[in-house]
């Protein structure tokens, strides 16, 4: 009991145990705080609809179910109301069985990832930008040159697809660029924010612009 007491404190996440009827055996201080219960003890016994708005805790019921009728692992990512505040949570849940292998209730820990739900958010629109500009903008890998991402606008400058510009580097693209060059461009644009260039693209079909 010690042992387990220890790690199951020590998680920085949400840690839980149910039985078959969605009763809370076991929770770590991390869920209890969350549910505003305060200590691990006055959860047990409780269910989700006890300690949880009726949405959010038939959702985790439904989830628990799959578990138990499938036998499988789950993993979910959802919003727990935490205060006024609902962060988001990667929940992974599993079944629990009994020494004859059936199914007695399940178990789950939930993660914070807000900030990373955050950063895809913040992604998806740094993409939609990009995407939506008319001029042609490379994500250039400063090691070989190479193409990382570029948008729909270079590939119609260069006249290719996007696999074929992603196969191509800047030396394959801008006439007369050699490593020296690449290299003191990319310095001066690290000593000051930016690099200004004019220079002579090399289209698909051989032409320059």
């Amino acid at each position: 009991e010690s042992v387990l007491s220890a790690i199951t404190e020590n998680q920085p996440g949400l840690l839980w145990l149910k039985d078959a009827e969605g009763r809370f055996l076991m929770v770590n201080k991390a869920f209890a705080i969350a549910c505003s219960r305060g200590e691990p003890e006055k959860v047990h016994g409780l269910t989700d609809l006890d300690i949880w708005p009726k949405e959010l805790a038939e959702k985790y019921r439904h989830d628990d179910q799959r578990v138990m009728t499938t036998g499988n692992a789950c993993m979910v990512e959802e919003m727990i109301i935490i205060g006024n505040s609902r962060p988001w949570h990667e929940t992974f849940k599993t079944p629990v069985r009994d020494d004859k292998g059936r199914v007695i209730g399940t178990t789950g820990y939930a993660r914070d990832i807000t900030e990373r739900k955050q950063a895809e958010e913040e992604l998806k629109l740094f993409r939609a930008l990009i995407e939506n500009s008319s001029d042609a903008i490379h994500v250039v890998d400063s090691a070989t040159g190479r193409f990382l991402d570029v948008n729909e606008s270079a590939c119609r400058a260069l006249g290719c697809t996007r696999a074929e510009h992603l196969a191509l580097t800047v030396f394959d693209v801008v006439v007369g660029v050699d490593r020296a060059l690449f290299d003191a461009t990319l310095a001066r644009a690290k000593e000051t924010g930016h690099a200004t260039a004019e220079v002579q693209h090399r289209r698909k079909d051989g032409t320059t612009y």
